[in-house]
């Protein structure tokens, strides 16, 4: 199955932490841009750097990311 991040799932993961302390949770996995990046919809993380993210947060894929349907 094809999965999305959902931003609005992802920024409210967050909560009150700024982009920058999650960014320094990862271990330098991943940067506060690229978070801000994925939490505005503009990309999407690719596997090592959702691992990471999955990591800190403590939570798992389906707390975050919506299925995508496919078109033909």
């Amino acid at each position: 199955m094809l999965i999305k991040i959902n931003p609005k799932k992802l920024k409210s993961m967050r909560g009150g932490r700024s982009l920058t302390e999650i960014a320094e949770l990862s271990d330098k996995a991943f940067s506060d841009v690229a978070l801000f990046k994925w939490e505005s919809g503009a990309m999407q993380p690719k596997e090592p750097n959702l691992k990471a993210l999955l990591k800190v947060y403590g939570c798992k894929l389906e707390d975050i990311a919506d299925p995508m349907e496919m078109t033909v």
